[in-house]
């Protein structure tokens, strides 16, 4: 129900915009052809009160001052409710806008999701994932922007944001520019098995880091949420995990 909800906000939307255009522009006609009626008012102070009311109720008044307008006028009723209706239906039924800063932190909790954890911060198969998503490969010079190790790196620009994924052997990172960290920790909790931190830290250049235990099924892993508020820096947010040399064999013997 919800999807066919959602199918039908996308229809409505340019309908009852459309049906309300038409209401406006028949009403526009109606003024212009019906109006000639009033001509019994000439030369009499009552004319002023008609204009007076044509004009507060925003010419609906014509359909009482106007005889002949009545019968046109059904059509401005029915095109307007109607355009009304399906236009406030639209609003009802589709889902809340998010934030851009959300859907930016949501969408690097999923890329780390599957190029990091699905792939156990295996250095091939986190490149084999980057290529195949169309990940544009950092010189050495750009990936020591990102991380002082000996690394690989790939970078998207995506939703008006920068996204920027590194591998070490023993650590997966994702960097995102603009992102909520809030967003990005409920998603995280969504996904995965999160606790609340165990530990948080004060870095240089206006940096926290805060350290999460990271429970998938019988493995547990070591997440660090890397913030700033300082809009120099390189990034908004960081999340990385940290790989035990048994973590890819004892997952695939559960």
């Amino acid at each position: 129900m919800h999807d066919l909800q959602i199918l039908l906000s996308v229809i409505f939307i340019p309908l009852g915009i459309s049906l309300m255009t038409f209401a406006a522009l028949w009403q526009l006609y109606i003024m212009f052809t019906e109006t000639y009626t009033l001509d019994r008012y000439q030369d009499d102070k009552r004319l002023v009160w008609v204009v007076a009311a044509l004009f507060f109720s925003f010419s609906l008044a014509v359909y009482y001052f106007c005889p002949n307008a009545r019968k046109k006028g059904r059509w401005f009723w029915l095109a307007g409710i109607s355009g009304i209706v399906m236009y406030g239906l639209a609003q009802a039924w589709l889902p809340p806008a998010q934030a851009p800063s959300k859907v930016q932190a949501e969408y690097a909790v999923a890329m780390l999701d599957q190029a990091c954890l699905q792939t156990h911060g295996d250095a091939a198969a986190v490149k084999s994932w980057a290529e195949s998503h169309g990940g544009t490969a950092l010189n050495a010079a750009q990936r020591s922007l990102w991380s002082e190790k000996t690394s690989e790196a790939w970078q998207w620009d995506v939703l008006k944001n920068r996204y920027v994924l590194v591998v070490n052997e023993d650590e997966c990172s994702v960097f995102a520019r603009k992102a909520d960290t809030a967003a990005m920790l409920a998603a995280l909790t969504k996904q995965t098995g999160l606790n609340a931190p165990t530990a948080e830290e004060t870095l240089p250049n206006q940096l926290t880091e805060r350290r999460y235990t990271l429970t998938r099924g019988t493995q547990t892993q070591q997440l660090r949420l890397v913030t700033t508020a300082a809009e120099q820096t390189q990034f908004q947010a960081a999340l990385s995990i940290d790989f035990q040399p048994n973590d890819a064999s004892s997952d695939q013997s559960d």
